[in-house]
């Protein structure tokens, strides 16, 4: 009789769902429970109950080490690629719920990322995509600036912005929408609870990091971290999100210093300013 916490109804219908409910069913027919399979697997048991419920993707050095300690035959380890077609839509609702709670949000991007973006920006940048997403732009833009709330709240989160020279260098939208973000982000850069850092051309970027990166901390200690693409999104937590967070660190250990970044973005907001005239 299979032991732990209440059965729970599990939904089969996305592939992280199908593949949870291959490791209950296997977990079950060995007769562990959560917390026998985590011990046996080197996670904890709340990762565990989570992969279970399809709510957390296991790692592909998981996902092998469960077929495996579950002599499953090849029927979790053989899912674990379909994991992939999970909607962006799935993985960025999850991820912005937890960046609502977090006390500590770290971003890598080679543009802007959202929760530093003027509307200016965000629309151009949503119109310059709407070809692949199908996504309104005007929508887009306006429920990152209901995002932004976070940052004015009781309470606002840390926030360490690092971004690539390039989201400096690349115009989005007009050399006046650029102007406009780049003044934005001096502005926020005088609040006590954000930093914003630049990580300059020539400074090598790890080869695996995607065109962002965030990493959250919540109130417990617990990290999350999310990487998104145009269309694609995935989110990680236990050691792929320290992994992730990592390389984080490797991209922030060679940033500019926060007084030389203030630098190097005044000097691009003087130079789009001269092209301007």
């Amino acid at each position: 009789m299979p032991r732990g916490r209440p059965r729970m109804d599990l939904d089969r219908s996305t592939p992280a769902g199908l593949l949870g409910a291959k490791v209950r069913h296997f977990r079950d027919l060995k007769g562990w429970s959560p917390a026998e399979l985590a011990e046996k697997v080197f996670v904890s048991e709340t990762l565990i109950n989570k992969v279970e419920r399809g709510k957390a993707s296991p790692s592909e050095a998981l996902a092998k080490n469960l077929d495996r300690k579950l002599d499953a035959g090849g029927q979790i380890e053989e899912l674990w690629p379909l994991l992939s077609i999970q909607t962006f839509e799935d993985y960025a609702e999850e991820f912005l719920n937890h960046q609502k709670r977090a006390v500590k949000i770290q971003e890598y991007s080679q543009v802007v990322p959202g929760l530093v973006q003027t509307r200016a920006y965000a629309l151009a940048l949503a119109k310059s995509a709407e070809i692949v997403t199908g996504n309104d732009p005007r929508s887009v833009a306006d429920l990152r600036m209901e995002r932004q709330a976070i940052l004015d709240a009781a309470g606002a989160p840390w926030l360490l912005v690092v971004l690539d020279e390039a989201a400096l260098r690349r115009v989005v939208g007009s050399k006046a929408v650029m102007v406009e973000q780049l003044e934005h982000l001096l502005k926020l850069g005088e609040r006590p609870r954000v930093e914003i850092r630049v990580l300059p051309f020539g400074d090598t970027v790890p080869a695996v990091l995607p065109g962002s990166l965030s990493i959250l901390t919540m109130r417990s200690g617990t990290q999350y971290a999310y990487t998104e693409g145009i269309t694609t999104g995935r989110m990680f937590q236990g050691e792929d999100a320290t992994a992730y967070a990592v390389l984080y660190d490797r991209v922030l250990s060679n940033a500019l210093s926060a007084a030389r970044s203030t630098d190097l973005v005044r000097k691009a907001i003087e130079e789009y300013g001269s092209e301007r005239t």
